[in-house]
């Protein structure tokens, strides 16, 4: 599975079941991708004072439907 992209990357927290999202440049996390079992979806939760362009949005959607192609019915 891809998980890192031209400006971020997505590492898995084991403990949490969440993804967090580190932009390239200033090695921050600037969010997080959750899964709510209720709506059987991934959230994604962008942290405060951070900007998000096109290109790092198209990735999320890519590594969601990734994702989303790996789970298990």
């Amino acid at each position: 599975m891809k998980t890192k992209y031209k400006y971020i990357q997505f590492d898995y927290q084991p403990i949490d079941g969440i993804y967090l999202i580190t932009n390239h440049r200033f090695k921050e996390h600037i969010g997080q991708l959750n899964f709510i079992k209720n709506w059987k979806q991934w959230e994604l939760v962008p942290y405060e004072d951070t900007g998000w362009t096109m290109d790092c949005l198209a990735d999320i959607i890519d590594f969601v439907k990734q994702l989303k192609a790996t789970e298990q019915v």
